[in-house]
Parts: C-alpha cells; structure tokens; sequence
C-alpha cells in the first residue's frame, strides 16, 4: 500500500490517492491497536499518547521509505511525523541501520513493476475501447453494405422483370406490324366493294324511276 500511495502522489491521481487513504487510515488505526493489544498483553502501560504516536509513525511509514526501514527496524525511540526529513529519521533510531539511506534512495523494483504494470493495463484498457469503438463502426458498415447490396439485387429482379416485359412488347408490336399491310388491303378491298355497291344501288333506283 505504501508504494502504491508514492506511486499514486507521482501520478497525480487523485481517485486512487482518495481510495487509498481511506483504506490507509483503516489500517493505521488497526496496525496501531494490535501494537497496543501486544504491548497490553505484555503489562506495558499504553496511553492515548502512545497509541497517537504509533499511528504517526505508522502514518510516516506508509509515505517515506527510510521511515518504513525504520518503523519495520523496531529500534524506534521516539515518535515519526509523516512530513519528517531523512534526517529526523535517522535520529529517531536507536543505533545504525545501514538499509535506511539506502532505502531513501532506491525505490523498490516491486514499486516499478506496479507502475509499469499499471501502465501496461491502461493500453489495455486504451486499445480495448478503441477496438470496441471500431468494432461497432464495422458492424455500422457491414449492415450498410448488406442493406445496398440487397438493394442492388431488387434492382436487379426489377430490370430483368422490365427488359422480359419490353421483349413481349416488342415482340407483339412486331406482330401488329406485319398484321398491318394485310389488315390495310383488306380495308381497300372493303372500300371498293362500298364503293361498287353504292354505285350499283344508285343505277337502280335511277332505273326504278325511269320506268
């Protein structure tokens, strides 16, 4: 958690840092009152002081490296504060602890594997909205291509329907037309025999009054 809540500061991430110091706050305060129950069972007097300074140094230990050396050393004679100095660590120990410059120094490799493993899941999760996102343009298309193509093969009944039709047509108009020059001799006929038959009907009457 400590090295979470450093990574979170360097991030700048203010949802995790929230997260993370309420459950920060949780633990101080049930890491403080194990100490004070083993302290207790142990016939040391604890006061609401101690239990105060247990969760500071606790509290330091979550935010510093070098306090967490120190806090984890057990050689503490004096209570941390989380905004102390390096150097108010080193007085607050009892003896040498070579481990806690080093400590102040060098983050762990665990602290950069989260990091670059946190890194790593927001590509992830980066990439995995974009191909979401590009998944659902594809499918946008795909169904617009389905829709023209159905299109194009109504389109295509409709002509083949329309040139079937226009070949009957053409067929019966070229039918009609060669009906036409028998049907028009006919009519000639037709009208000459009118033609014949007014004649001869007028010579008989002009006969009939003749008489």
């Amino acid at each position: 958690m400590a090295g979470e809540l450093r990574e979170a500061q360097d991030d700048l991430d203010a949802a995790a840092l929230a997260k993370l110091g309420r459950e920060r706050r949780v633990l101080t305060r049930r890491l403080a009152e194990m100490a004070a129950d083993v302290a207790g069972s142990r016939g040391e007097r604890i006061t609401p002081a101690t239990l105060d300074a247990v969760q500071s140094s606790i509290s330091a230990a979550f935010f510093d490296t070098a306090a967490a050396g120190a806090v984890a050393s057990g050689r503490l004679i004096r209570a941390l504060e989380p905004s102390g100095t390096a150097e108010d660590v080193r007085d607050s120990v009892a003896g040498d602890i070579p481990d806690v410059d080093s400590m102040a120094e060098q983050p762990p490799d665990e602290l950069q594997q989260r990091r670059e493993r946190r890194e790593a899941d927001r590509r992830v999760v980066a990439s995995e909205r974009e191909l979401a996102v590009a998944e659902k343009k594809l499918a946008a298309r795909a169904k617009a291509l389905r829709a023209l193509q159905a299109k194009v093969e109504e389109l295509s009944e409709t002509e083949s329907e329309l040139e079937a039709e226009l070949a009957r047509v053409r067929d019966e108009a070229a039918h009609v037309e060669r009906d036409i020059a028998p049907a028009t001799a006919e009519h000639a006929a037709a009208v000459e025999q009118v033609d014949a038959a007014r004649s001869a009907a007028a010579d008989a009457r002009a006969a009939r009054e003749a008489l």
